[in-house]
């Protein structure tokens, strides 16, 4: 493997662990292989998309916030900084709140830092260090908190189209651009 790409070797080291059975070992790349293959992810990336069922996640978000209210033209954009182990996500959604009769600017402010670290397989596993999320309403702030409880850790499928980074969740589908 020594005069394949680097692509090359994690497609290999990823066959290799697929045709394994369950609990019968592993194999992985060398930890210098994914010290090359991680500085591939550093950087900051903007959201070309996110769908989650095949959903905008603005519509998504919008549901799961305002619980019955409606949010017209919601607007989502999110930047994810990859820099050694952590990540800094900030995400914002934006729209016009309705409900009971009275309209009203809403925005809708996420920030978290996450420890990041590659698995085989074309994973990344992140861990929420911390975050926090503020609602403002015609631009003054109606709620802040601390990001609510997340699992130990989230593993997403990553992967390269061109110049994008695709990331998956179960039904959550996320595409970056670089952005530097």
């Amino acid at each position: 493997m020594k005069n394949r790409s680097p692509q090359d070797r994690l497609r290999i080291a990823r066959a290799i662990n697929e045709m394994l059975p369950e609990g019968e070992g592993g194999y992985e790349a060398s930890s210098a292989f994914t010290a090359r293959e991680g500085k591939r992810l550093l950087g900051t990336w903007e959201v070309a998309e996110h769908l989650s069922d095949g959903i905008d996640i603005a519509q998504v978000l919008a549901g799961r916030l305002f619980r019955g209210r409606e949010l017209r033209d919601p607007a989502y954009a999110a930047r994810y900084r990859f820099s050694e182990g952590t990540c800094v996500k900030r995400a914002l959604l934006e729209g016009r709140l309705d409900g009971d009769g009275e309209s009203t600017d809403c925005r809708y402010r996420m920030s978290s830092v996450l420890s990041w670290t590659l698995e085989p397989g074309g994973r990344l596993r992140a861990v929420v260090e911390l975050g926090y999320q503020i609602t403002e309403l015609d631009g003054r702030p109606a709620a802040v908190r601390e990001a609510p409880e997340f699992p130990p850790a989230v593993r997403l499928a990553y992967s390269f189209d061109g110049p994008d980074l695709l990331l998956e969740e179960g039904s959550d589908r996320i595409r970056l651009r670089r952005v530097e």
